[in-house]
């Protein structure tokens, strides 16, 4: 592969782990909205499954991501492989390979979206249920 081949490959996972961050984050939300709006109205059973669905939808987007995070990892390797190589790399890609923020975590940039992200899918299951035994008492 060519360096723009290579930069074209990590800049469309890029962006797909960006939309994907983006949807989870509003699916979150609008459950969240939800289970405020409809707590008094709602089955716990209609809950539950709700919750169910959206764990499965989680762990497959989660999937996803980490597919994505792979290819810009190995897509960064490509890149430092031609460097090696001998071929000069335009500043685009030496940026990349510099300073890619898939490339070259560190332990508290992970701590920090390992943490964002099991947060926001432990509030977004503990507040439905909270909601709904509030509005039962």
């Amino acid at each position: 592969m060519t360096e723009a081949e290579i930069l074209t490959e990590i800049a469309v996972h890029g962006d797909r782990i960006w939309a994907i961050m983006q949807y989870w984050t509003s699916v979150c939300f609008g459950l969240l909205i939800a289970a405020h709006l409809t707590a008094a109205r709602v089955s716990g059973y209609i809950i539950a499954i709700f919750l169910i669905l959206y764990s499965i939808f989680t762990f497959q987007l989660m999937t996803m991501l980490r597919f994505d995070m792979k290819v810009i990892q190995a897509g960064i390797m490509e890149l430092e492989r031609l460097a090696d190589s001998g071929e000069t790399l335009g500043l685009t890609a030496q940026a990349v390979v510099e300073n890619g923020p898939v490339a070259h975590d560190t332990w508290y940039t992970l701590l920090l979206r390992r943490v964002t992200g099991v947060g926001m899918f432990i509030a977004t299951i503990a507040y439905p249920i909270y909601c709904h035994r509030k509005a039962k008492r």
